[in-house]
């Protein structure tokens, strides 16, 4: 099985829930600790946020999406299935960036 790290993307979700993409924002040293972790959700439907990064085939994915800072929340590592790709080196800020955004930091 694959270990969980930050910026990766994964599949899954809560059962109750349509599966969906999330890439993992915890802090690295934590996610070994951690039980559950954070998670911005990815979706197809892009509104042009400043809180969005966009996301597409060179972070592995098929088709371009986006996560949503707006959106996120925290998920046990457990309903995390498999791992779908991974945010392109380099990119980090845009992360930071949508996080600040998100929070009106």
């Amino acid at each position: 099985m694959d270990v969980i790290q930050q910026g990766q993307i994964w599949w899954g979700g809560p059962a109750d829930e349509k599966p969906r993409p999330y890439l993992v924002i915890t802090r690295q040293r934590a996610i070994d600790s951690m039980r559950a972790i954070a998670v911005a959700p990815v979706t197809r439907r892009t509104r042009g946020l400043v809180s969005e990064v966009l996301l597409g085939s060179d972070d592995g994915l098929s088709v371009e999406c986006v996560a949503n800072f707006d959106n996120v929340r925290s998920l046990d590592k457990t309903l995390l299935a498999r791992r779908v790709g991974a945010l392109a080196p380099g990119r980090w800020h845009e992360v930071c960036a949508a996080l600040r955004a998100a929070i009106d930091c």
